[in-house]
């Protein structure tokens, strides 16, 4: 019979391995890795969440074209109307300018409600058009909060900007005519030969106080970049994404160059939209010198 006496004296004479840590270059080598797994895995994880937050701005504009298609049907096939001047009438304005000075002019037609008086495509959620305030904002916006969800909608309630521009305003600018003004503030579905655009992504920046193309200084506002798309409702109800690189790449880089470089605004989102009827862009590469341009941030 075994003495447990013996037994334990064993155990305790047993030999034992020595507690070993990790070397200093061991470490070195996990934290290489870690930091090797991030540099691949981050950009990759960015990319997919600005995928699915371009396909969000996307269904957004889709959900405005249908919007934009059943207001025109209810009323005589008219769109909403822009920010009017103080007469509430373009239509009787005669001399093309007077009250005509003062009115919603194309750099600010993302507003869509001014002084509790709601105009374009705020019209859509005023007349219930649309159910859900957020498809006015694309989430891809993450500077301006004039253009964020939900302090564009809820930061001054008399004023609501979005994230969109619309296609009408009511102030005659340089290069653009009181005929074609008039024309495009009694745009009728019903006599379009094709679809037009309507609404777009920001193509225009406002800050400092003013508006302006050029105070990208922050390559946030642009929304969607690399590749720069803008996303875009059109008048019979569909939406589609437009690549501007794949037209002329300079045309991104000039909404994106020096403020001062480009004054004329209203007539610069005037001829976007048109180059957004056909992808071609053809008067707005006239209008304006598209020549090598540096970005504030290159």
């Amino acid at each position: 019979m075994k003495n447990s006496n013996d037994t334990c004296s064993r155990r305790r004479t047993l030999p034992t391995r020595p507690l070993r840590g990790f070397t200093l270059i061991e470490l070195l080598v996990v934290v290489a890795i870690i930091a090797l797994l991030v540099a691949i895995l981050v950009p990759a994880l960015q990319g997919a969440r600005e995928q699915a937050n371009r396909a969000v701005c996307l269904s957004n504009q889709h959900q405005l074209a249908i919007g934009l298609t059943i207001y025109a049907l209810n009323n005589r096939d008219m769109l909403p109307a822009a920010r009017v001047p103080t007469n509430n009438e373009p239509a009787n304005v005669e001399d093309g300018k007077s009250d005509w000075s003062i009115g919603g002019n194309a750099s600010l037609s993302f507003a869509c409600k001014n002084g509790g008086t709601w105009y374009g495509l705020g019209l859509l959620f005023y007349e219930k058009y649309l159910d859900d305030p957020k498809f006015l904002y694309c989430p891809s916006q993450t500077v301006n909060p004039d253009y964020m969800w939900p302090s564009g909608w809820e930061d001054n309630p008399n004023n609501v900007t979005t994230s969109y521009l619309y296609r009408v305003f009511s102030q005659i600018s340089v290069g653009i005519s009181y005929t074609q003004m008039m024309a495009l503030n009694h745009l009728r579905t019903d006599q379009l030969l094709s679809p037009i655009a309507m609404s777009s992504d920001i193509f225009i920046d406002y800050g400092q106080g003013s508006v302006a193309i050029g105070h990208f200084d922050k390559p946030g506002n642009w929304p969607h970049k690399k590749p720069n798309v803008v996303n875009v409702a059109y008048s019979d109800g569909h939406a589609a994404p437009t690549d501007v690189d794949l037209v002329e790449p300079a045309i991104f880089k000039r909404a994106c160059a020096d403020p001062n470089d480009i004054l004329d605004y209203d007539q610069w989102a005037f001829l976007f939209f048109r180059g957004l009827d056909d992808g071609k862009f053809t008067e707005l590469k006239k209008a304006f010198y598209l020549g090598p341009q540096k970005l504030p941030w290159e």
